[in-house]
């Protein structure tokens, strides 16, 4: 059996060519998550049919979020089902000033955002398809803005972030894969994931 996680975008708001961060977890039940929902994430996971079940937000900057009003669109015209998403429970009040407040509403069928969506906060653990994942802060503009998600003894993944040496240490010290996209700059804006848009990472776990 094994877990994979695959790159669906690498790039930072101006790295149009990488396309919209986000990335793709399946696990041996064959459910799966996204990390995150850039803006051109919804166009990736269409263009290539691909499935999944819930979505963990890292944090509310457009370039990881901007996706979630088109998906909404397509829920409530299309699919009418609603998807869970996984926040970490400081972030909840910042999506819902981004979509719940402004625009994210349709007048056919009196639909609002969240009528969309499963909201799921979190804090520092879930789980999902029988696996609990760790959640934990990361250092990117303000404290308690963004956050990390690890799967113990699988990977660490952790979004935009300053060095973070002791969740590095709390959270991949069973062998875990590090996705560590980190800076040591005061605005940590780019991203610098070493894959293209052509050859996207797509790693397996094997689980004994």
């Amino acid at each position: 059996m094994t877990v994979t996680l695959e790159f669906l975008g690498t790039g930072g708001a101006h790295s149009e060519d990488l396309g919209s961060s986000s990335a793709k977890i399946c696990l041996p039940n064959h459910q799966s998550m996204l990390i995150d929902f850039g803006a051109d994430t919804f166009f990736s996971v269409r263009a290539r049919k691909l499935q999944f079940d819930v979505i963990f937000i890292t944090h509310a900057h457009l370039a990881h979020v901007g996706g979630l009003e088109r998906l909404f669109f397509n829920i409530a015209f299309k699919e009418q089902r609603s998807i869970k998403l996984f926040i970490p429970v400081g972030l909840v009040t910042r999506l819902h000033q981004i979509f719940g407040t402004a625009g994210s509403q349709v007048a056919e069928g009196g639909m609002n955002f969240w009528d969309c969506f499963q909201l799921i906060p979190v804090s520092d653990a879930f789980y999902f398809g029988g696996y609990r994942f760790n959640v934990f802060p990361v250092r990117h503009h303000f404290p308690g803005e963004a956050f990390g998600l690890a799967l113990p003894g699988y990977f660490v993944y952790t979004g935009d972030t300053r060095p973070i040496p002791e969740q590095l240490v709390a959270h991949a010290g069973r062998g875990e894969l590090i996705f560590h996209d980190a800076t040591t700059t005061a605005t940590p804006l780019t991203h610098h994931w070493t894959i293209s848009r052509e050859s996207m990472l797509c790693i397996m776990f094997l689980i004994d």
